[in-house]
């Protein structure tokens, strides 16, 4: 046991456990002291702009320090790691993500409303399966990338001149929108199989196809 627990806490060093603590801490305090002030945006409603409370965008900084946590001091030779590191990294991706989600989650019902926090929560979910795929495509300190590019669509465009949200803007739409959580769904699903395809699966897929020799 105490072998598997050292083991567990090199594998926490090497993926900067003490700073994603401390991120999350400061998200969190950022969530509950300034998540109510109002930030004017350009829009594509009659107006012109979009007053958003911060707390709408915030997700996103949970989302990039959990996808993000996955960057380690010893990256290229995880590269090639065994399939045993790899179940340690879904591990980690599971349990950083439901670290987060019940942060965010907390902080919402305590400061807000149980209504507001599900939808935020959700939010946070969308956001981490694109910080995953982010993070796959540009390096897992970029994952903050795909998730940051959907606050344009999402405050441009999020409602019309009627100042109705649209279906698809899952930081407005209430808890039962159905659509947002299939979006949730899908992106989380995305987020899985982007975590899948590890550098070495994917180099391993090509060597198999016909007319490929094996050490290629």
């Amino acid at each position: 046991m105490s072998d598997r627990i050292a083991t567990v806490w090199r594998y926490a060093r090497a993926h900067h456990a003490y700073g994603l603590a401390v991120g999350l801490a400061l998200v969190t305090a950022c969530d509950a002291l300034f998540g109510s002030i109002n930030i004017s945006l350009p829009a594509g409603n009659a107006v012109g702009v979009a007053v958003v409370p911060f707390r709408r965008e915030l997700p996103i900084a949970f989302a990039a320090l959990a996808a993000g946590s996955l960057h380690s001091v010893m990256a290229d030779m995880e590269r090639a790691a065994s399939k045993t590191f790899r179940t340690f990294e879904v591990t980690h991706v599971v349990v950083v993500s439901a670290v987060t989600v019940a942060l965010l989650g907390s902080a919402e019902a305590i400061f807000t409303t149980s209504e507001l926090a599900v939808v935020m929560m959700r939010a946070l979910l969308i956001w981490i399966g694109l910080a995953l795929l982010s993070g796959r495509i540009f390096g897992w300190m970029l994952s903050w990338i795909l998730p940051v590019l959907t606050i344009f669509p999402l405050t441009y465009y999020g409602a019309g001149d009627l100042g109705r949200h649209r279906w698809w803007d899952w930081t407005s739409q209430p808890s039962t929108s159905i659509p947002c959580w299939v979006l949730a769904v899908v992106s989380i699903s995305i987020g899985a199989v982007a975590l899948g395809l590890t550098p070495w699966r994917l180099r391993g897929r090509r060597s198999r196809r016909p007319g490929i020799p094996s050490n290629q």
